[in-house]
């Protein structure tokens, strides 16, 4: 069976959440969403936005780029210098 990319992500998540063993309901509280809300995240029914992803990420010690690093080609911080030229894009190719 495939995963889609929100279930990759949520998995991503859960795995970071439990590696500094943290609950979905302290993650919650400290993020000021709900429990539910956190589990439907890690499970790939709901899709957040970008900044709750920030906020669950620091609040639990963590990078976005260690949530989506595995991923390079959704999300790599543009760095200076980069971005200019015939090769733009080439840093998203991992």
């Amino acid at each position: 069976m495939n995963t889609t990319f929100l279930e990759q992500v949520g998995q991503r998540l859960r795995y970071l959440r439990e590696c500094k063993r943290h609950s979905t309901q302290w993650l919650g509280w400290r993020c000021g969403i709900s429990e539910t809300l956190i589990s439907n995240i890690e499970t790939g029914r709901y899709k957040p936005p970008y900044s709750l992803y920030e906020d669950m990420c620091i609040t639990m010690g963590y990078t976005t780029r260690e949530l989506f690093g595995f991923f390079r080609w959704v999300y790599t911080p543009p760095v200076e210098g980069e971005g200019e030229g015939d090769n733009a894009d080439s840093r998203r190719i991992a």
